[in-house]
């Protein structure tokens, strides 16, 4: 079956998820990884980008919906892509505050007003479909079951809250790597990790390091044997 871009999903037909290669979890925190999802550093990539379909895949990839509730809402959204856009936009621009609260945050320096605006209106919005319910000895915060498409907000909204609220910022770093810009959790002990991935960025950078040093020693001996 032939498939197009449309508003609410990229290569979709309505009935499958679109084949995008998703980027490894490394912040550590939803939050984190919610932040993570644009990488200015590869021509502004964006998982959530063209359409609300992507969104949803990376929502499964993340873990924060199952197959059956992806298929349920990418058939939702295949009958009202007006609404699916608009949600998508929605998600985009919290994604885009709180990555701009985060990144202000760790530099010590004021969010904008406008990004802790757009924040607090999509935390009471999420509140509004959740309830305490007892587990256990204790109470735990669950979200109504809904099939409405700007449902997959609410977790992120109010998980967002909570951790720019958490003790844990101070750990928060930004990937030392000159080629990446992801926001991660740095449960070191000594607080002293560098990188997102030490594997990746670690080792590349190291390489890059060691080669520009090989080149600057290089053309060091060359202008000693001119003069």
């Amino acid at each position: 079956m032939a498939t197009a871009n449309t508003m609410y999903g990229a290569r979709s037909s309505g009935t499958s998820l679109p084949d995008q290669p998703m980027q490894p979890l490394r912040g550590g925190t939803l939050t984190l990884d919610f932040a993570n999802t644009i990488d200015v550093h590869a021509d502004e990539r964006d998982a959530f980008s063209p359409g609300y379909a992507n969104v949803l895949t990376w929502y499964l990839h993340a873990g924060l919906i199952d197959s059956r509730e992806a298929t349920s809402l990418l058939r939702t959204a295949r009958r009202n892509p007006k609404d699916a856009a608009t949600v998508r936009r929605r998600i985009v621009a919290l994604r885009d505050a709180t990555r701009a609260i985060v990144v202000a945050l760790h530099h010590g320096t004021p969010p904008a007003s406008a990004d802790l605006a757009l924040l607090d209106q999509e935390r009471l919005e999420s509140d509004r479909h959740g309830r305490h319910v007892v587990r256990g000895d204790h109470l735990v915060w669950t979200f109504d079951e809904s099939k409405e498409l700007d449902g997959i907000l609410w977790p992120v909204a109010r998980e967002a809250v909570r951790f720019l609220s958490d003790s844990n910022m101070p750990r928060v770093r930004e990937c030392a790597a000159d080629t990446c810009d992801r926001l991660f959790l740095d449960t070191s002990k000594n607080g002293s990790r560098r990188f997102c991935n030490a594997a990746t960025c670690g080792t590349a950078t190291r390489v890059r390091r060691f080669r520009e040093r090989l080149h600057e020693g290089s053309a060091g001996e060359g202008h000693g044997a001119i003069t």
